[in-house]
C-alpha cells in the first residue's frame, strides 16, 4: 500500500496538501491509537421537543483523521422508535450525517464507515429486555498491515 496513492483522493476532497495528510496520518498511527467512544452530550427529558431521550457520542477511530458523530434521538414506551445520526469527520473536515430509523421492528443496523487508510465495521442499536443501546464491531486502520481492534460500547443508555 502506497500511503500518498491512498490519501490522494483525500486530499483532493478536503482541499489540502497530500503529503501534509500522510504526516498528520503517520504521527496518529505512530500512537498506536487505540478505539475511544466517549459522551459529549445529553439533553434532559422534555427539553427536546418529541424526545424523550438525546444523546451525543463520538466514536474516535484514528485520533485527527477519522472520528464519528453518533447521536441518538428516542421515543420510549411501547411503540419505542429512535433516529440515530452518524457524521464522519475525515482529517477535520465533517462529511455528510446518515441518519436512520431504529424501532421494534428493525432494533440494529450495521455500518461501514471508512476511507482508504481507516474504517470501522459496526452495528448500533437496541438490545435486551431493557432496551439498550450499543455500539459493537471493529476499527481498523492501515500501519504497514491492516491493524484491526474491537469496540464494545454496551449499554450506553436503556430505554426501559
Amino acid at each position: 500500500m502506497n500511503l500518498t496513492d491512498e490519501l490522494r483522493p483525500v486530499a483532493e476532497w478536503v482541499g489540502e496538501d497530500v503529503s501534509d495528510l500522510v504526516k498528520k496520518y503517520e504521527a496518529a498511527v505512530a500512537e498506536h491509537p487505540e478505539p475511544r467512544f466517549v459522551e459529549v452530550a445529553r439533553a434532559e427529558p422534555g427539553t427536546r421537543v418529541g424526545v424523550d431521550i438525546h444523546k451525543e457520542y463520538h466514536l474516535t477511530i484514528v485520533p485527527r483523521v477519522l472520528v464519528l458523530k453518533v447521536t441518538v434521538d428516542a421515543q420510549t414506551g411501547a411503540d419505542w422508535h429512535a433516529k440515530v445520526e452518524v457524521q464522519p469527520t475525515v482529517f477535520g473536515y465533517g462529511l455528510q450525517t446518515s441518519g436512520f430509523e431504529l424501532s421494534r421492528f428493525n432494533s440494529s443496523i450495521t455500518i461501514h464507515p471508512a476511507i482508504s487508510v481507516a474504517g470501522a465495521d459496526l452495528t448500533l442499536g437496541f438490545y435486551g429486555e431493557k432496551l439498550c443501546f450499543g455500539v459493537q464491531g471493529d476499527v481498523w486502520y492501515w500501519a504497514l498491515k491492516k491493524h484491526k481492534k474491537p469496540i464494545d460500547a454496551s449499554n450506553l443508555f436503556c430505554l426501559m
